[in-house]
């Protein structure tokens, strides 16, 4: 069966204990820890699901788990990674068909990477969850831990099927302790670092807490970080949605340029609409929601002495960093 060859090349550690997932040595204690609880916990629901903006380091993530519970003494076929954005996954099989193909073990951590790319994902975990048996592809002792890159698609999804079934987990970029502690490579120097290098509270404000390029000259973090927002978030977690790609960039220049101004819809809607075209009201608040569900800025209200003052006044946007 070619899912099986293809499943067995993706996880090494089958055959030779030695092998390992992730090449990145630095971990991320707290949401490790948190992917870590699950993974070992006996406790409803059987599943999580990571979302949060892309290149924040969420298959890292997912592959240190793996690593961290081979390393603790869990037998290797029952911790399995699938990565559904394989291309021969792609051509030959789904989620269930993967799954079908695993070592038959009493209890399994099934880590899935790229979930959204597996039609109806929602419906399809759904189903795995609540049909788990010992002759399924899911049996009632395993743990699954899923991670995508469609962070409006996830969190809907979560919102039809999810609750009693799975959990969201959040994962965000890297605190500014993280980032420090990246630049200088030492723990114990985070602070004294700091004062050497004082420079660095500047890039990660201008720069956000992306693992991939927080050591790219300024000019490449620049155009990493306008391409894996404008290019590829927006572009790939909206595609297929419905929404407006142009509208919803117009929209996300426009918040971006007006960080903390007070959000009207409807005068956003003529600003950012073509020249004698206004967005309606509705279509720019569709737009919003989706952005803030990519985690690509949040919402803060303003804050008022009187209930009256409170509904009367709007909310100010900010850029997630």
């Amino acid at each position: 069966m070619k899912v099986v060859s293809t499943i067995t090349d993706q996880n090494p550690w089958w055959s030779d204990p030695a092998a390992r997932a992730s090449r990145w040595s630095h971990v991320r204690k707290e949401p490790h820890r948190r992917l870590m609880a699950h993974a070992v916990a006996d406790s409803a629901p059987m599943a999580a699901v990571m979302i949060g903006p892309r290149q924040v380091g969420k298959t890292t993530l997912l592959r240190q788990v793996l690593d961290s519970l081979l390393d603790g003494g869990w037998p290797a076929t029952s911790v399995a990674y699938i990565d559904l954005s394989d291309d021969r996954l792609l051509v030959d099989g789904g989620l269930r068909e993967c799954l079908l193909g695993l070592p038959k073990t009493d209890r399994r951590v099934l880590l899935v990477d790229e979930l959204q790319v597996v039609p109806n994902w929602s419906q399809t975990l759904k189903t795995l969850v609540d049909h788990a048996s010992d002759v399924g592809s899911v049996r009632p002792g395993d743990r699954i831990i899923a991670t995508g890159s469609a962070a409006t698609a996830l969190h809907s999804g979560y919102i039809e099927s999810g609750p009693g079934r799975w959990t969201e987990l959040s994962i965000e970029g890297l605190e500014f302790s993280e980032f420090v502690l990246l630049q200088t490579g030492n723990e114990a120097e985070g602070e004294t670092a700091l004062l050497r290098s004082p420079q660095l509270l500047p890039r990660y404000l201008r720069y956000g807490g992306y693992p991939g390029w927080i050591s790219a000259p300024p000019a490449e973090a620049r155009r990493l970080l306008r391409e894996a927002v404008s290019e590829r978030t927006v572009a790939r977690d909206l595609i297929g949605t419905g929404i407006d790609l142009v509208g919803a960039r117009r929209l996300l220049a426009y918040l971006a340029w007006n960080a903390g101004a007070e959000f009207s819809p409807s005068k956003v809607g003529e600003a950012i609409g073509p020249v004698g075209h206004a967005y309606d009201y509705r279509t720019v608040n569709e737009w919003r929601a989706a952005l803030e569900a990519m985690h690509l800025f949040v919402s803060l209200p303003r804050h008022a002495m009187s209930p009256g003052a409170s509904l009367r006044s709007k909310d100010k946007l900010y850029p997630v960093d």
